[in-house]
């Protein structure tokens, strides 16, 4: 009786050693985890629509309010669900047309914008993720040439709101496919726009 009390005490001590070794193991693998994919980077490609003041005579057919676009940004994740993220976005080209010289003339400028944001992710499944941003844009549209100087232009600099919300699949622990829209509230005093974009992200 003795020897089988014995037995199963060493069995249980023996059990408990295994089960911490293997929960320490467990959490420095998390840890380590965690701590080699809080940084991450991606970047995207898509295209661009904008917000134009309203113009005088209407913009013929083929104005341009949308372009091809891009973006590049990297973030820190602070937790599984919360970040923060900067980045830059070239929205492309846009024209826009007004009364001047007795006509319409064109006035064509490009479109950028730096951002800091705060990031937010909500996991649905192992590999399927909801994602938002909220935070501050430097925007700026620039003439790429002056048809007239004292015509009217969307051209501009200023600080608005920007808003972000997508998705993203996971590819592999560290990789994964994202599909977002960002809208930028002021890209100038006048103008504002946004963009849908598809791209890739990594972790480290």
């Amino acid at each position: 009786m003795k020897t089988q009390a014995r037995a199963a005490l060493a069995a249980l001590l023996l059990g408990t050693c295994s089960l911490r070794a293997s929960g320490a193991e467990s959490a420095a693998e998390a840890a380590t985890e965690t701590a080699t994919t809080r940084f991450y980077a991606g970047g995207a490609l898509g295209g661009s629509t904008f917000d134009l003041p309203a113009t005088d005579p209407p913009p013929p057919a083929h104005s341009a309010k949308s372009a091809a676009a891009l973006k590049a940004y990297f973030g820190y994740r602070l937790g599984p669900y919360f970040g923060v993220e900067g980045g830059y976005a070239r929205l492309g080209s846009l024209s826009r047309w007004s009364a001047a010289a007795g006509g319409s003339v064109e006035q064509k400028s490009n479109a950028q914008v730096f951002y800091a944001a705060a990031a937010g992710r909500w996991p649905i499944s192992a590999a399927f993720a909801l994602n938002g941003r909220l935070g501050l844009a430097s925007g700026r549209i620039s003439d790429t040439a002056r048809v007239l100087p004292d015509a009217p232009t969307a051209a501009g600099r200023t600080t608005g709101l920007m808003l972000g919300v997508g998705a993203e699949y996971s590819l592999s622990q560290r990789l994964a496919l994202t599909a977002d829209y960002d809208h930028f509230d002021k890209l100038s005093k006048a103008s504002k726009g946004g963009m849908l974009t598809l791209g890739l992200r990594a972790s480290f």
